[in-house]
């Protein structure tokens, strides 16, 4: 998903199985005026994918990811930074 200068909140994405991605996991990319806030992840598993999650443009610390695989790992930028 790419943003498009409209804020977008709350966006989840729940109980989805795809057995074979033609490229990445996944990615969400929002804009530097308006990153993408509450982004949600919960019971999604991506079976086969050429690589994991990529996240640009995404307010991190209103993430929340249960349940994925491929895991989100800290090189995605989807993950807040401690």
């Amino acid at each position: 998903m790419e943003g498009s200068g409209t804020p977008v909140t709350n966006l989840s994405v729940e109980d989805m199985h795809v057995d074979v991605a033609a490229g990445l996991a996944g990615q969400f990319y929002g804009d530097t005026t308006h990153p993408i806030r509450g982004l949600r992840l919960r019971n999604v598993t991506v079976a086969k994918s050429a690589g994991g999650w990529v996240c640009r443009g995404v307010d991190a610390k209103s993430a929340e990811f249960v349940d994925v695989f491929p895991p989100v790992d800290a090189k995605s930028g989807c993950l807040a930074s401690e």
